[in-house]
């Protein structure tokens, strides 16, 4: 036996065990779709899966993707929710969009030396996941690759990543404190949305835009102080920040976005470095009355 087809077990509620011998190479797509009995697999001589094999596999709760896989295909363990531990081996080089989505017992992550990309949604849902996997070659991370872990309590993004995609971290509300190191070069929208715990962030100082959403919704999140680089600050990207009370806007700033400091009820402080008359060269767009309400400008004051 070479190949398994496309859904041959499919809802196979029963099986708890398959013998995968020594001959399969191929798996086809939900070969395995919701073997909510199935407890262990051994993918040692397999080196193509389709997608979302064993997807919903209640039962399995450690996985071993070996040397044989360069890709992990979409959905391959999503919604595994007794899955605990997961050992990645090179050379392993990208992970599929929501390849381990909703695996909410999964605790350990051992990545591949070799990855270079992981998929959107990858780790969304993983609410027993403590801490980020260690990346070592990870230059991407998909939108939302770890939306909705709610037990991160702290993240710092490595040096080896260049691209955050959006949501990567939103609705992570125990995320207290989050460090994107200087290398990222791009980071997308919504980046800390509804990470409702976050008090502490720093991102590079670099970047030329706050982008849209990035921290909607952090409701303790107290104050923010921007890079001089910051010429546009994206539509609601403090919409709602209940406890936002002070703000330092950057040197460069050119344009405000809809609602970026929207339903703030605690800003107290907004300061802008140089005079009133220079900043009505901002172009500051709808529903910011209360930036412009607590409004300080430095350069007014020498």
């Amino acid at each position: 036996l070479k190949k398994l087809d496309d859904a041959v077990f499919y809802r196979c509620t029963a099986l708890r065990s398959f013998d995968f011998s020594t001959t399969l190479s191929e798996i086809g797509n939900q070969a395995f779709f919701s073997c909510k009995s199935l407890k262990d697999i051994d993918l040692s001589y397999v080196n193509r899966l389709g997608v979302e094999v064993f997807y919903g596999c209640e039962a399995l709760t450690s996985v071993r993707i070996p040397s044989t896989f360069y890709y992990l295909p979409a959905g391959t363990f999503s919604n595994c929710k007794g899955l605990r531990t997961v050992r990645m081996e090179a050379p392993l080089e990208r992970i599929g969009m929501e390849a381990f989505y909703n695996c909410s017992a999964l605790e350990s992550v051992s990545l591949s030396e070799t990855l270079t990309h992981i998929g959107a949604y990858a780790f969304g849902g993983c609410t027993a996941l403590k801490k980020l996997p260690e990346m070592k070659a990870v230059t991407s991370i998909g939108n939302g690759a770890f939306y909705f872990c709610t037990s991160l309590t702290e993240v710092t993004v490595p040096a080896c990543v260049k691209d955050l995609g959006d949501s990567v971290f939103g609705e992570c509300t125990s995320l207290r404190s989050a460090a994107v190191l200087e290398t990222v070069e791009k980071i997308g929208e919504a980046l800390f949305e509804s990470c409702t715990s976050l008090l502490y962030v720093t991102l590079p100082t670099h970047l030329k835009a706050l982008p849209a959403r990035t921290f909607q919704n952090c409701s303790l999140l107290a104050s923010y102080e921007m890079s001089d680089n910051v010429k546009t600050i994206g539509d609601a990207a403090f919409y709602c920040c209940a406890s936002l009370g002070t703000v330092k806007l950057s040197k460069e700033l050119s344009e405000v976005g809809y609602q970026a400091f929207y339903d703030c009820p605690d800003l107290q402080r907004v300061e802008y470095p140089f005079s009133v008359e220079r900043f009505y060269a901002v172009s500051v767009a709808g529903g910011n009355d209360e930036m412009i309400a607590a409004l300080v400008c430095e350069g007014d004051k020498k």
